[in-house]
């Protein structure tokens, strides 16, 4: 799950109106990489990524329960409760920041609207 979770801070995005979990890229392989290891984890089958208009590739999966753990993770734009899942061992270290660098996105916390936004 520390990939998943490095993916979703890079590229991917949570999104509570369908409790959506969603990445869109360009890599097919990538989406199908983050496809399976998201599947494991929220113990649910594989989804093949779908090619929108744009040539990108996109991953959707819904889940209640994952979207209301994941947000209370990144309460008010604090990342210090990632650690417990992030740095857990080694291995799972070297997964987040393979998922995070793997996504080439990043993390902002907008101050004036209190919103989070992964870009």
């Amino acid at each position: 799950m520390a990939c998943v979770l490095g993916v979703l801070l890079g590229d991917g995005w949570v999104d509570g109106r369908d409790y959506r979990i969603a990445l869109s890229v360009k890599d097919y392989e990538f989406a199908l990489a983050f496809s399976h290891a998201l599947a494991i984890g929220l113990n649910k089958p594989v989804k093949q990524p779908k090619q929108l208009s744009n040539g990108s590739w996109r991953v959707v999966y819904k889940s209640k329960a994952f979207y209301e753990w994941y947000r209370s993770l990144l309460q008010r734009g604090d990342l210090t409760n990632l650690k417990e899942y992030v740095e857990y061992d080694r291995e799972t270290v070297r997964a987040f920041l393979l998922g995070l660098f793997d996504a080439e996105g990043g993390y902002t916390y907008r101050r004036d609207r209190g919103k989070k936004l992964f870009t």
